[in-house]
């Protein structure tokens, strides 16, 4: 990780105290988690900060396949800390600052590699949430039609 700390030292202080600044019993956590306990606005907060990462990716040439990664983890970070009290203890665990660093790192150090990692994590992404949303609207077909024949 030296690459992008040398270079980019902003982004790393941006991870750092986003997903990494504290440490209580063995677990890291940032002010992703703290701001995330503020309904609505923290959330909102920690999600435009994280934002900034992916646009200081892209001013700096990081390939569009890279960056749409590093926005599905945002996406899913965002999604995680949507479900109340739940959502922001999963946040400790889907550092998604944390992991745009260290995805901007490798890309740094081999591209190539993480250009063909990124497409294999965005198509495994994609692919739970299609099965999400499937699910969803399967299960709401299936409870509509319960509900038509109880009438």
């Amino acid at each position: 990780m030296k690459a992008l700390k040398e270079h980019h030292p902003l982004l790393y202080k941006i991870s750092t105290l986003m997903d990494s600044q504290f440490k209580i019993f063995g677990i890291s956590f940032g002010w992703d988690f703290i701001l995330g306990l503020l309904p609505f606005y923290g959330n909102v907060t920690t999600t435009l900060i994280s934002l900034f990462t992916v646009v200081y990716a892209a001013f700096h040439g990081v390939s569009a396949v890279v960056l749409f990664r590093m926005l599905l983890n945002i996406s899913v970070d965002m999604i995680i800390t949507a479900i109340p009290v739940l959502g922001n203890l999963g946040d400790i665990f889907w550092q998604a600052n944390a992991k745009n660093y260290r995805i901007m790192d490798n890309y740094l150090v081999n591209s190539k590699r993480t250009i063909r990692r990124s497409i294999v994590a965005n198509l495994a992404i994609l692919g739970c949430y299609f099965g999400v949303i499937f699910a969803v609207f399967y299960g709401l077909y299936r409870l509509t039609v319960w509900l038509i024949h109880l009438f």
